[in-house]
């Protein structure tokens, strides 16, 4: 979390969730917290809003990471074959500003699995690009675009 005392005023950090192993999360800049799940997987005493600003609708909880994780090995590392979708019984279904899920997977414009961007994007070209014919380019280029 943020350590300097003053930094960061105007930031908002809104449908998150963070994740620490134990201890208390030591808000301490100047930023406004608002609608995350903080989930302390080895236990610790809550949040210390020293500096920070709580704009509610904040969850912290004690769990571990495959409670409120699909599948994750890890909290340090990210990596992109776990599934960081919530569970079903996560406490952060719901929590979001708005009634959204806290996290990358709910909310106006939510991740998708693949990345794929809603705006139309070149996907293949045939063929590969070489030599002309008098100038003249035969080639098929197909887009796509991600579906809801």
């Amino acid at each position: 979390m943020t350590t300097n005392n003053g930094f960061n005023p105007g930031v908002n950090f809104t449908n998150n969730i963070f994740t620490r192993n134990s201890s208390t999360y030591a808000l301490n800049s100047a930023a406004t917290y608002s609608n995350n799940l903080f989930v302390l997987l080895g236990g610790g005493a809550g949040l210390n809003w020293t500096g920070a600003t709580n704009g509610g609708g904040n969850v912290t909880t004690t769990m571990t990471l495959n409670s409120i994780f699909e599948s994750v090995g890890s909290n340090t590392t990210f990596n992109e074959s776990y599934n960081y979708a919530l569970t079903s019984t996560s406490p952060g279904q719901g929590i979001g500003q708005g009634g959204y899920d806290a996290g990358i997977h709910d909310g106006p414009a939510p991740w998708k699995a693949g990345a794929v961007p809603f705006n139309p994007h070149w996907v293949s070209l045939t063929p590969a690009l070489g030599p002309t014919n008098g100038g003249v380019i035969s080639l098929d280029l197909s887009g796509a675009a991600q579906q809801d």
